[in-house]
């Protein structure tokens, strides 16, 4: 996301003013949008607004800290910490010019601290992820800043989550989402519902995983994530299979879930779709329709290049001839699934 696209964001988030403009001499008839202006990299102006409306200068590291927020949530984190320099860098320009005017900076070092753990479990650094994460987490909680507090749950929860400690993720998935729903965040809390769904069917908790889906599903369909609502329907049918294998309602949910990502021109998930189809009417013994669901999977999943899903849709395949006492398609599918090493992913 480009500068111009942080300053579309600031915009959303203030009250009818305008990205860029320009501030007037002092006093000011109406705030002046400090945000807008350190985004814009117009720090000089950005300081003499604040120091000529000093009640200004809160409300703007509020929207700056929003901005950062919303970047991180779109995994835009090189622009996020771009925000962060820019807010630092007005903050220490403001200091040596007003040193009467008084911020707290505690807002722009939790995010730092949260952004650094991100960037450390994007390299696999877990345990290093979640040291940074504490830190950011006592920090919101001391500045009261239930934004902050709830994403830092959650990323505490992906770096819990891949050190194995499962519960503990979930526990932290939590409560991201709970903070989340009570601040009626779609956006952010559809992201947490579906990584807690993922973290209880690790916990072998499918009841309370089709909870936390159906949840996602809802919520990224009011904050407009066809993506996510499409992935949180097809999970919630996973989860009810495991379940009951044979349940009308999961195979209808890989249905509906097949339909939005044709919608969404989302090869790959259209095929895995069709292959989950397909294995709810083998568990069935519905085997010529399971082999029809495999068989339409197949072209998407080529297209796609996803070699490992294609491989067990063949094996699939293989299997469910055989089990319709169709030998030769039996072997024809054997030997295509052969031709795709385990390995490939």
């Amino acid at each position: 996301m480009s500068r111009i696209a942080c300053l579309w964001i600031i915009t959303c988030l203030s009250s009818g003013l305008g990205a860029a403009q320009t501030p007037k001499a002092a006093p000011f008839s109406t705030p002046p949008d400090i945000a807008a202006l350190v985004t814009s990299n117009r720090t000089s102006e950005a300081v003499q607004a604040a120091v000529q409306s000093p009640g200004s200068v809160e409300p703007g590291i509020q929207k700056l800290c929003a901005t950062f927020d919303l970047l991180v949530n779109f995994r835009q984190l090189q622009q996020a910490g771009s925000v962060l320099d820019a807010s630092e860098h007005f903050l220490d320009e403001l200091e040596k010019s007003s040193p009467a005017v008084k911020v707290s900076r505690d807002p722009i070092r939790g995010r730092r601290l949260r952004l650094a753990g991100i960037e450390l479990g994007d390299q696999k650094q877990y345990r290093e992820a979640e040291t940074k994460l504490r830190e950011a987490l006592a920090i919101s909680v001391a500045a009261r800043d239930a934004v902050l507090e709830a994403g830092v749950h959650n990323n505490l929860g992906y770096a819990l989550h891949y050190q194995n400690r499962m519960e503990e993720a979930a526990a932290e998935y939590d409560r991201a989402r709970q903070m989340a729903e009570e601040q009626n965040d779609s956006l952010r809390a559809g992201s947490y519902n579906f990584n807690l769904g993922q973290a209880l069917l690790a916990l072998q908790k499918p009841e309370s995983a089709a909870e936390a889906f159906r949840r996602a599903e809802a919520q990224n369909s009011a904050a407009g994530r066809g993506s996510l609502e499409a992935r949180s329907v097809i999970m919630r049918g996973i989860a009810l299979a495991r379940v009951n294998p044979q349940s009308p309602a999961a195979f209808q949910l890989y249905g509906k879930a097949r339909t939005m990502f044709q919608d969404q021109g989302d090869d790959r998930n259209v095929g895995w779709a069709l292959f989950l189809m397909a294995g709810h009417r083998n568990a069935e013994a519905q085997f010529l329709e399971a082999a029809r669901y495999a068989e339409e999977a197949v072209p998407y999943l080529i297209k796609s290049d996803d070699k490992a899903l294609l491989r067990n849709c063949y094996t699939l395949l293989s299997s469910v001839y055989s089990a319709a006492s169709d030998s030769e398609k039996a072997e024809h599918y054997k030997r295509l699934a052969q031709s795709l090493p385990p390995e490939v992913k």
